[in-house]
């Protein structure tokens, strides 16, 4: 078992993170990084980034590097090149796939931006009837109300 050493875990950090991002930028799955002989545990790494902001953003860099690779692939796919099968309903799927994983990772540049806005009539301001009563005039106003439907 290693030691917990604090050298040897600065060693083990200087050894792997350069491979670690650079794999990442290339949208390689952190899982399936740190499942290779010789790399930190999936933990290992978190641990980093919640230890050291520089690691934290050399890893969301590498990334977010990764996730336009995966995009690019995308196209290059939906076009019959690059990572294509020559099945058409199979590169299909791939792309779907690699496309919903995006909009979750990150979804502010992959996700469907969908906006809602409230209005009044006729695109106007939202009118404020009641804005501004008091608790005692709007119970008031309320019980008013409900006198004249009797």
């Amino acid at each position: 078992m290693p030691s917990e050493h604090p050298l040897h875990r600065l060693r083990e950090l200087c050894m792997a993170l350069p491979e670690v991002t650079e794999r990442l930028s290339h949208g390689e799955p952190m899982a399936h990084i740190c499942r290779d002989k010789g790399m930190p545990a999936v933990r290992t790494v978190n641990d980093w980034t919640h230890a050291d902001p520089e690691v934290e953003e050399a890893i969301a860099s590498s990334r977010r590097d990764g996730w336009d690779a995966i995009a690019w692939r995308c196209r290059e796919t939906a076009r019959g090149r690059g990572d294509s099968t020559d099945d058409v309903r199979r590169d299909k799927l791939i792309v779907e796939t690699d496309l919903k994983l995006l909009a979750k990772w990150d979804w502010k540049r992959y996700g469907d931006r969908i906006r809602n806005e409230i209005t009044g009539a006729d695109g106007g301001p939202v009118e404020t009837r009641y804005a501004g009563y008091s608790d005692a005039e709007l119970d008031k106003l309320i019980a008013d109300k409900l006198a004249a439907l009797k």
